[in-house]
């Protein structure tokens, strides 16, 4: 079994054309909505994660078997799909609170939904010391240029997949009733 991480707050949102972590929350993917950053601007999209329960996340005891699962595009005024325009950059981090845990993912252009999944250090899924406080932030670039060129960046589902958390160890004491 697995705990899966998924967006259940909104902690920051900065320059941001629409939506919230409910456009990302979905424990399939799905991009029937999203949030997105406002064309041409720096963009902070920030989510608390949970287990897809709501419950907090817990120390699986291993560093090992985390995936970042998403879904990304170019977007032009907040319809995504889009293959033109300038590029956009979007860098995506697992994050502690303020700490930086881990750069995820950190590209120059996204175009068309594209599908990510990237297993996570395990060198840096160590530093992790509160498991009910990891997050999500997402930062999108100005892509710059001409208004009629000019993008931003669409998110529609986000997860992190990470083991299950162990069973409590201790003696079973059976009972018997009569």
């Amino acid at each position: 079994m697995a705990q899966f991480g998924q967006p259940f707050s909104d902690i920051q949102l900065v320059n941001v054309g629409g939506g919230s972590y409910r456009s990302i929350d979905e424990a399939v993917a799905s991009d029937v909505d999203f949030v997105w950053n406002d064309d041409n601007t720096v963009g902070i999209m920030e989510f608390g994660l949970s287990d897809s329960d709501l419950d907090p996340l817990v120390d699986p005891g291993v560093d090992t078997g985390f995936i970042f699962r998403g879904r990304v595009s170019k977007c032009d005024g907040g319809v995504p799909n889009d293959n033109t325009g300038n590029a956009c950059e979007l860098s995506i981090q697992l994050m502690q609170g303020a700490t930086q845990i881990e750069l995820i993912w950190n590209v120059v252009s996204v175009g068309l939904w594209e599908d990510i999944s990237i297993a996570l250090t395990p060198a840096l899924i160590a530093n992790i010391t509160d498991f009910s406080d990891l997050r999500f932030l997402f930062t999108t670039t100005g892509s710059g240029g001409s208004p009629a060129n000019r993008r931003g960046v669409a998110i529609s589902w986000a997860q992190l997949e990470l083991p299950d958390a162990p069973e409590p160890s201790g003696e079973r004491r059976f009972f018997s009733v009569t």
